[in-house]
C-alpha cells in the first residue's frame, strides 16, 4: 500500500483506537481547520480504499 506519511499516521491512529476526528487532528495539521471541515475531511480520509485497508489490517493484526 502507497501511502502518504499523514495517510499512514492517520490510519494508524484509527486503526489504534481513535476515532477519524482526532486521529485526522494528530496526522494534519489541522489547527486552522473547523471543526465540521475536520469531520468532513476524517470521514473523507477513513473511506479512501488504501487507508480503510490499512486501518483493516492493524486492527485485524494487533494484539487483543
Amino acid at each position: 500500500m502507497n501511502l502518504t506519511a499523514k495517510q499512514s499516521r492517520f490510519a494508524d491512529y484509527l486503526g489504534h483506537g481513535l476515532n477519524a476526528t482526532e486521529s485526522y487532528r494528530r496526522a494534519y495539521n489541522a489547527s486552522r481547520m473547523s471543526d465540521v471541515a475536520i469531520r468532513v475531511e476524517a470521514c473523507r480520509l477513513a473511506k479512501h480504499p488504501k487507508v480503510a485497508a490499512r486501518v483493516d489490517f492493524i486492527r485485524r493484526t494487533r494484539p487483543k
